[in-house]
């Protein structure tokens, strides 16, 4: 993991995402987001969010009816 890495706020996330925050609650604890508690701060590793999102992007390909793949 690079030193650089930047760390992101819970709302960054948000934002990043483009989701809310009880999306952001439940995928910490389902564990497909990782975060980091410092005290009373919670921050995130943005090269672990981006890399998070790998198994919701195959999950939103659907065929639609003019998709190749429907045949």
């Amino acid at each position: 993991m690079p030193d650089d890495d930047p760390l992101l706020s819970p709302e960054d996330v948000q934002r990043l995402l483009q989701i809310g925050a009880e999306t952001v609650r439940r995928r910490i604890r389902d564990g497909t987001l990782r975060a980091y508690r410092d005290g009373g701060s919670v921050s995130f590793k943005r090269s672990e969010v981006l890399n998070s999102l790998q198994p919701y992007e195959k999950e939103s390909r659907r065929p639609t009816k003019r998709d190749p793949e429907m045949g």
